[in-house]
């Protein structure tokens, strides 16, 4: 049985971290604004916008793992949570690659519409490779 102390230690090391992160974004924030021009700010917001939007793009398959993953394991049917697994990390990775050929194909007129240099529309790749596998 977990003791009441190690369920509240747990508790406390969790929001801690969790208000952490939020103020490490904040200053984060504070640091880009004066690091970046006017123009280059409005390119690092077009990039990250665009990120986290290619990001969301993953139909919920994160929900169903969460939804069905526990019931396999707790009926003990584990070929069909593995399986579910593989799929649905599958499923994410071809979703991913198809994403970044179809950007990858768009990527100089991109470029040319919205005034971006070549190199961020890269780093704008690894971002969104970055962010697709730390969901997974």
């Amino acid at each position: 049985m977990i003791k009441a102390t190690t369920v509240f230690k747990n508790s406390v090391a969790m929001y801690i971290l969790k208000i952490l992160s939020y103020l490490v974004v904040v200053f984060s924030y504070f640091y880009i604004i004066v690091l970046f021009s006017k123009e280059e700010y409005g390119q690092y917001q077009l990039i990250l916008s665009t990120v986290v939007i290619l990001s969301s793009l993953n139909l919920g398959i994160p929900k169903i793992i969460d939804r069905y993953l526990p019931e396999l394991l707790s009926k003990e049917y584990y070929v069909q949570g593995k399986k579910l697994v593989y799929v649905s990390f599958l499923a994410r990775i071809c979703i991913s690659i198809i994403i970044l050929c179809l950007f990858l194909f768009w990527m100089e007129e991109f470029s040319s519409n919205f005034k971006i240099p070549r190199e961020y529309i890269i780093y704008m790749f690894f971002l969104f490779l970055i962010s697709t596998i730390s969901e997974q």
